[in-house]
This record gives structure tokens, C-alpha cells and sequence, in this order.
């Protein structure tokens, strides 16, 4: 049983991904404000299909810091007030890792708890913390000892270097899409305005993506834009149905 307490100005909806493999017992506490207040209708579908509970909390004001001086309050509040010991801050901000040195090192409670901090629910990977100034100092030498160039001669299976084989399989691969669901994308948005890039964007999406929930996440992310990627979704759903 887990708290995970969402910067959702920092994040976004990328920060929820995840959240339908939570179980009752676990708590989500959603941060948001005016310019960040949409869900995609899948996530929301995901939220209640979860069985954890939710909670949205509304920021009307806005000043630098503002929602993240909330967030920590209310993870003290939390701490203070449940049994929970797993609290997790969904957020990129580095700042809020003073909230979790001072938890991590204190017993305020009766109890241990254990904070930390990641960029998703379900993405499970902490986010990279920054290292003081004397630690980085302290490994200045030993890093000037690591010889890059060892790494570098480790062979593959074919005889190339990891990274050579790495660039050339991102840089040559081609989307795995017929001439016909081109055709059949383009019909559905040719009333968008869209660019020649934009069509290329929607065909890798169309062409990696595993099931809708991820078609319609990967437009979003490949667009930069909620709006836009969720119209394209909508005009090209029966078309990416009909690829399985």
C-alpha cells in the first residue's frame, strides 16, 4: 500500500501512466491547476478501474513554488495522520528531495516511512538526483582513471561495437506500415492541416504502438500537444483496429 502525491504542472498526465495496476489500499493525491487540469478519457478509465482511491486537490493561485509547498505539507499531514509508509512523489522538481532526506532520516511517528521520488506511477524508475558539489569533487579523480576507450573495443556478435550497431538499427529502421493504412490515415486527417512530418509521426506511432491505450499516448507525446494528438487518435482509431 503506497501514497503517490502528483506535481501534475510538473508531469502531466505521462505521470499517471501506470495507475491501473494499482489495488485498493493505495492512495493517489493529484496536485493540478488551470493550465494543467485534462486527463485523456483512457487514464480516467484506467483510475477507475484501479480500485485505489483518488483524490484531486485544486490550486487556484498561482506563484513560483506555490503547488510544491503544498504537496510537502500535505505529505507531512499524511505521515502524521495514517498508517501508510510508502510515500511516493511523482514528480521531475529535484527540490522536493528535500522532503525526502528529511523523512528518510527521521522518527517523527512511532514508525519508519520511506519517500522517494519518480517522473511516473507505473514507470517505477527513480528519477536521477543531482550530487553535491563535494561528492562530485571526490570522484573527479577516479573518473579521469575510468578509460572510456576499454568499453568502447568490447565487440558484438558481429563484430561491431554496441553503439554502432545501437545508431545504426534506430537510424535505418523504417516504419512497418503498408502504402494502405497510409492511405486510409491520410483520408481520415486530411482535414487537419497537417505537414508531411506530421503524417510520419502518426505512421511510427501507428506502427509501434501495441494496443490503443498506447496509440493514443504515443500521438500525444509525438505531437507535444493533448489536444491534437487526441483528435488524430479519435479520426484514426478504425484504422489502427484494423492492423491486428
Amino acid at each position: 500500500m503506497s501514497v503517490y502525491l502528483i506535481d501534475y504542472e510538473n508531469v502531466n498526465f505521462s505521470g499517471l501512466e501506470g495507475v491501473g495496476a494499482l489495488n485498493e489500499g493505495d492512495e493517489v493525491v493529484l496536485f493540478y491547476s488551470d493550465s494543467s487540469s485534462t486527463i485523456p478519457m483512457n487514464l480516467h478509465i484506467d483510475v477507475q478501474r484501479s480500485g485505489a482511491s483518488m483524490r484531486y486537490i485544486e490550486i487556484r493561485k498561482t506563484a513560483k513554488n506555490y503547488l510544491d509547498f503544498q504537496l510537502a505539507a500535505l505529505s507531512g499531514y499524511l505521515v502524521g495522520t495514517t498508517d501508510q509508509t510508502e510515500f511516493i512523489v511523482i514528480s521531475r522538481d529535484s527540490g522536493f528531495d528535500s522532503v525526502l532526506d528529511l523523512f528518510n532520516t527521521q522518527d517523527f511517528v512511532g514508525r519508519k516511512v520511506h519517500f522517494s521520488r519518480q517522473d511516473s506511477i507505473g514507470g517505477m524508475i527513480p528519477v536521477k538526483r543531482k550530487a553535491s558539489a563535494r561528492k562530485t569533487a571526490a570522484k573527479k579523480p577516479a573518473a579521469k582513471k575510468a578509460v572510456k576507450p576499454v568499453e568502447a573495443k568490447a565487440p558484438s556478435e558481429n563484430g561491431k561495437r554496441p553503439a554502432e550497431n545501437a545508431a545504426k538499427a534506430l537510424g535505418t529502421k523504417k516504419p512497418d506500415i503498408s502504402n494502405a493504412f497510409k492511405a486510409q490515415i491520410r483520408l481520415k486527417v486530411k482535414d487537419m492541416n497537417l505537414k508531411p512530418t506530421d503524417y510520419t509521426k502518426i505512421y511510427n506511432v501507428f506502427s509501434s504502438a501495441s494496443d490503443k491505450h498506447n496509440y493514443d499516448i504515443g500521438l500525444i507525446k509525438a505531437f507535444k500537444d493533448q489536444e491534437l494528438g487526441n483528435r488524430i487518435y479519435k479520426a484514426t482509431l478504425s484504422v489502427f483496429n484494423g492492423k491486428g
